[in-house]
């Protein structure tokens, strides 16, 4: 026996594509940021490299493995 009725089947997959919709709008998105020219989005990359390279020199590599 079905435990889903076409009804419930059909709104499932409504969503479903709705949300894949979705992720590949922000893909598209996040790809024209990586070719614009825009002086904010290449200032937040910067700034983003920077904290990453500040935390790296910060936490030494592995020190969060060790069990004391």
């Amino acid at each position: 026996m079905p435990t889903l009725t076409l009804a419930e089947f059909a709104e499932r997959e409504k969503a479903r594509m709705e949300e894949q919709e979705l992720k590949a709008e922000e893909a598209k998105q996040n790809a024209e940021d990586d070719d614009s020219d825009n002086e904010e989005t290449a200032n937040r990359k910067t700034y983003k490299a920077r904290e990453w390279d500040d935390w790296k020199d910060l936490n030494d590599k592995g020190s969060g493995n060790t069990k004391r």
